[in-house]
C-alpha cells in the first residue's frame, strides 16, 4: 500500500504530494458506507471484494471502521447463537 511505502521510506514523493493523517481519513470516510453496504450484496464477488475492501479501510483507519463493523456484525452472529 501506498500509505507504508511512503512511510517506510520506499517512495520517494514531493513533500506536497504524500498522504497524510487528514487525506486517509477523509479517504476512508468516502468508502466507509459502500463498502458496509456491499457486504450484503447479493452477489458473492461482489460481497467478496467489499469484504477484502474493509479489511483495507480497518487497517488505514480502525478507529472510524471497527464500531460500524461490530455494530453490524454483532446482531447477525447472536441470531446465529439463538
Amino acid at each position: 500500500m501506498r500509505w507504508n511505502r511512503e512511510h517506510n521510506g520506499e517512495y520517494e514523493v514531493p513533500e506536497g504530494r504524500r498522504l497524510n493523517e487528514e487525506v486517509k481519513a477523509r479517504f476512508v470516510l468516502c468508502l466507509r458506507e459502500v463498502v458496509f453496504m456491499g457486504i450484503y450484496a447479493k452477489s458473492v464477488t461482489a460481497m467478496t471484494y467489499s469484504l477484502s475492501a474493509l479489511q483495507s479501510l480497518a487497517y488505514l483507519e480502525p478507529r472510524l471502521i471497527l464500531p460500524g463493523a461490530l455494530q453490524r456484525i454483532y446482531p447477525a452472529m447472536q441470531g446465529l447463537v439463538e
